[in-house]
């Protein structure tokens, strides 16, 4: 219902708390279950000590197109947190296409 509180980064449509665009809602939260090693591929799925989460798999390492960034393997030509580098953001109105940030 919108006339609750919906957790950080997410809005309210339709009566739902929805997040972003490349993030899922686990709990109150919005993640990238594609690189969150607390949440790899699913809410609360956590990977193993030194593993790390790479598109949704905990890996020993980040698979071959993906870089480490903060401490997580990302894809830079698809990540609207990591659009063409590390840390650089598109926003909740652009999407990621080849490392560049675009206005959908």
């Amino acid at each position: 219902r919108c006339d609750q509180a919906c957790g950080t980064e997410q809005t309210c449509v339709a009566g739902e708390c929805t997040c972003p665009t490349g993030r899922t809602r686990c709990g109150d939260r919005c993640v990238e279950i594609a690189i969150d090693p607390a949440n790899c591929g699913a809410c609360e799925r956590r990977c193993a000590s030194g593993e790390v989460c790479s598109r949704g798999v905990c890996r020993a390492a980040c698979v071959e197109g993906d870089a480490m960034c903060l401490g997580r393997c990302v894809d830079y030509a698809t990540d609207v947190l990591h659009c063409g580098g590390c840390g650089i953001q598109c926003g909740t109105v652009s999407v990621c296409r080849n490392g560049l940030c675009i206005r959908q």
